[in-house]
């Protein structure tokens, strides 16, 4: 998590003033019909919250969040009907909210029907009605576009996270299982991530594909245990996801831990597949343990919303269970350093309505900017060299390294106490003996803070026998016309550099002859490219690095 250069007019200043211009005149938008991407509005969508069985419509509005308040519903009437029918049974709600940047459409989709297909919905809020469409329906049997190995193919799972990409090109959601004893269903398989084309209509107009499984580590962050919980992209098509454990603790069934979880945008695979896509783990949000977490967004300026509900028992304690007939309350809190929330008091729900999930078409260069831990490294000379940047070292009481050799299972392997602690950004070295030979390794670093807030850096792999290694990053990144990257080969080859768009499609390819050692490469010839989001593939023989940029 990066911050940004403090200047004499630094970039967060100037987007903190806008945000300011656009809340003068956009206090309590109650008339608008679409979605609108200023940066200072989200969108909630709430349910009935006494009887998934009532004929009662959703409710889809806008939220400010500078101040919390709820906006007037949006569409002619402000409802939209989101069922399914069962047999003889209509289901009503949303299970998730995404919102298109670029068509300025809604999407829902059906809540939690087991064993059922699933509904995705477009919804137009233009039109009396919601102008609703079920653009696809999840497939009741294994096909090639959703190989999932078993004959009912994704009626088993709860699809209640739902996100769009800034392309507005693709609808992602995520899915849960709550019966891990059904035949052919494991830890590895349990969280599949799918993803559809965005369209309005006809119906069925989208093509759902299976991308992979999140890993199935730690336990209490898998399988039916976060069936709470959102994601939201960021500007770089990092997709960000945060749960809330639902555990059996003492024989009783209730909410745990909270916490907030990033897939790299290189990890997130663009084809059909059904491996395991990883996943790193970002902080603890102790404050919202023991709530049923609904929903996220962010804002322009890369805040981060969390809906929650609290539920209180007849007698009006706060509980962490789900009593019965328990009282919900809706809650919005703001996240502006990962880890920390701060509640909205003013946010409330409709009368006889509760949230249901959150979402926005901000897509912020800078996410949780306040807290930076950046970590690289690599192999040399019989030890895994490891160096992390802070920049909140005054406030930090210890730090760890963490080792893994699978990159789900990690120990700390030793403790660093801080150095220069009136210094706010430090940077720290360890060096981690190795033989320089067998399967990877994997690193992260766990910052604590004086308070017991704990923060993670990104994981790092290293190899010890690869022929190609990366030194740094991709720069400049945004790119206009060329970009420079270094690389470290074990032995003297030939190096591919290619660029592919978000179809695959390559549009940039040049071959380079590499010595032995670090080699500094420069693409240039690129300003022909259009804006967008390409990868970066550095090839020699068959062993690849992927990096992602983004072309100005």
């Amino acid at each position: 998590m990066k911050t940004l250069l403090k200047t004499p007019c630094p970039r967060y200043a100037l987007a903190a003033i806008f945000l300011a211009v656009v809340q003068l005149v956009n206090v309590n938008r109650v008339s608008a019909q679409a979605p609108v991407c200023d940066g200072v509005t989200i969108y909630a969508i709430f349910n009935d919250s006494t009887d998934a069985n009532a004929n009662t419509p959703s409710i889809i509005a806008p939220v400010n969040s500078v101040t919390g308040v709820v906006g007037a519903g949006l569409g002619a009437t402000g409802l939209v009907t989101i069922k399914k029918k069962v047999g003889g049974t209509t289901y009503y709600g949303s299970a998730s909210l995404g919102v298109d940047p670029i068509a300025k459409r809604f999407y829902a989709n059906s809540q939690m029907i087991n064993p059922m297909a699933k509904d995705f919905f477009a919804i137009n809020t233009l039109v009396v009605g919601g102008g609703q469409n079920v653009i696809a329906t999840t497939p009741s049997a294994s096909t090639a576009n959703v190989p999932t190995g078993r004959s009912n193919g994704l009626d088993d799972y709860h699809f209640v996270k739902m996100t769009v990409n800034k392309a507005g090109t693709f609808i992602y959601a995520l899915g849960v299982i709550r019966d891990t004893s059904l035949t052919g269903i494991t830890a590895l398989n349990a969280n599949p991530l799918i993803r559809m084309n965005t369209c309005g209509s006809p119906t069925n107009c989208a093509t759902i594909q299976l991308l992979g499984y999140l890993p199935p580590t730690p336990a209490s962050m898998s399988n039916w245990h976060i069936y709470n919980g959102d994601m939201a992209f960021d500007n770089l098509g990092n997709l960000y996801y945060a749960t809330v454990a639902f555990e059996s603790v003492n024989s009783t069934s209730r909410y745990t831990d909270a916490r907030l979880f990033r897939i790299k945008s290189t990890d997130i695979p663009t084809t059909v597949g059904t491996g395991t896509i990883p996943m790193t783990f970002i902080a603890d949000y102790n404050s919202l343990d023991s709530t049923a977490m609904d929903g996220i967004a962010f804002d322009g300026v890369g805040a981060m919303y969390m809906t929650t509900k609290r539920f209180t028992n007849a007698a009006g304690v706060i509980t962490t269970g789900l009593p019965s007939a328990p009282k919900q309350t809706s809650q919005l809190y703001k996240t502006s350093i990962a880890g920390t929330a701060t509640l909205m008091p003013a946010f409330k729900a409709p009368a006889g309505y509760s949230i249901a999930d959150l979402a926005s078409c901000s897509f912020p260069l800078t996410l949780l900017a306040s807290n930076q831990l950046d970590l690289s490294g690599r192999y040399m000379s019989g030890n895994t060299n490891l160096r992390w940047n802070v920049n909140d070292n005054t406030n930090v009481s210890y730090y760890e390294i963490q080792r893994s050799d699978d990159g789900n299972n990690f120990s700390t392997i030793a403790r660093v106490d801080p150095v220069n602690t009136n210094i706010g950004s430090v940077t720290y070295t360890y060096a981690d003996p190795q033989s320089g030979y067998g399967n990877p390794k994997y690193y992260r670093v766990r910052e604590v803070m004086n308070g017991g807030m704990r923060l993670y850096s990104e994981v790092l792999t290293v190899t010890f026998n690869s022929r190609i290694s990366l030194l740094s990053k991709p720069a400049p990144n945004p790119i206009v016309d060329q970009v420079n990257v270094s690389v470290q080969l074990k032995s003297a080859g030939n190096i591919t550099a290619r660029l592919t768009d978000q179809s695959g499609r390559v549009v940039y390819q040049r071959n380079y002859s590499g010595p032995e050692g670090e080699n500094k490469l420069r693409l240039d010839g690129i300003l022909h490219l259009a804006p967008g989001i390409y990868i970066l593939e550095l090839a020699v023989g068959e062993e690849i690095i992927r990096e992602k940029l983004i072309k100005q």
